[in-house]
């Protein structure tokens, strides 16, 4: 807990982070990682295998726009940097660890960004984002293990600031949020890669589901490139027993 407390005093964060819980979410995929590194490791690599065959697709090497950078754990940074004239990392925190390794690489740029740009609207109806799309030297975009978790923050802000709205506006809520996601993805004239869950399943301590998620019907126009199984939460990291798993898949527009 001393770790995490430190992490919420010391990391640079804008206040709308603060504000909505990212910077919060932050800290607890790093303390998650610490505990379930071996259980991640296979799903980080895939992750990384996916970007890096993908971006070998880009027709030049001027500007990869990660979105979604996080702790890097799952972007190969080195390769992308060695790749590519500059690497833009864009997320609303970037830790410690991630400001670390950037300055390892003269030609790795971070922005503090809400990728939705819905926050400071809230809660009228999200925008389609338009960042980035004029901006001529974006040779190839990634969309990093994102789009499922575009929804959570601003879904609880709604239910804790909007006690009038019922659960079925705020599901489509946060199914809007992960359209115009999709939507402003394939407006980018680069050759995208989308990493993200098309399938969330929680189990019971005698393997029974008890919570299930189907992303695949967002996803139509998009090809599966790879797919796999990321165990998110192994034996012991849930309560009453209780383990998760995700269906991983890296996607490209048709």
């Amino acid at each position: 807990m001393l770790a995490e407390a430190l992490a919420w005093l010391l990391t640079p964060a804008p206040a709308t982070a603060r504000r909505f819980g990212h910077l919060a979410e932050s800290i607890a995929i790093a303390a998650r990682h610490r505990r379930c590194r071996a259980a991640w490791a296979p799903h980080l690599a895939a992750s990384r295998q996916a970007l890096l065959e993908s971006a070998r697709t880009a027709p030049g090497q001027r500007i990869a726009l990660v979105l979604g950078s996080g702790h890097l754990l799952d972007v190969p940074l080195a390769e992308l940097a060695g790749s590519f004239e500059s690497v833009w990392l864009i997320d609303l925190v970037h830790p410690w660890s991630s400001r670390l390794a950037a300055r390892r690489y003269a030609n790795v740029r971070l922005i503090a960004l809400d990728v939705t740009e819905c926050l400071d609207r809230l809660p009228d109806e999200p925008p389609l984002p338009a960042r980035f799309l004029d901006e001529p030297g974006i040779d190839w975009v990634a969309s990093v293990n994102l789009l499922s978790q575009l929804a959570g923050l601003p879904q609880h802000w709604l239910r804790r600031n909007r006690p009038g709205l019922d659960e079925a506006a705020i599901h489509r809520y946060g199914e809007a949020l992960m359209a115009r996601h999709l939507e402003w993805l394939a407006r980018f004239r680069a050759p995208v890669c989308l990493l993200t869950d098309i399938g969330q399943t929680r189990l019971d301590a005698r393997g029974e589901i008890v919570e299930r998620h189907d992303y695949r019907p967002l996803l139509a126009g998009w090809q599966v490139s790879a797919e796999w199984r990321w165990d998110l939460a192994p034996p012991g990291e849930l309560a009453d027993g209780q383990t998760a798993f995700h269906r991983v898949a890296a996607l490209t527009r048709r």
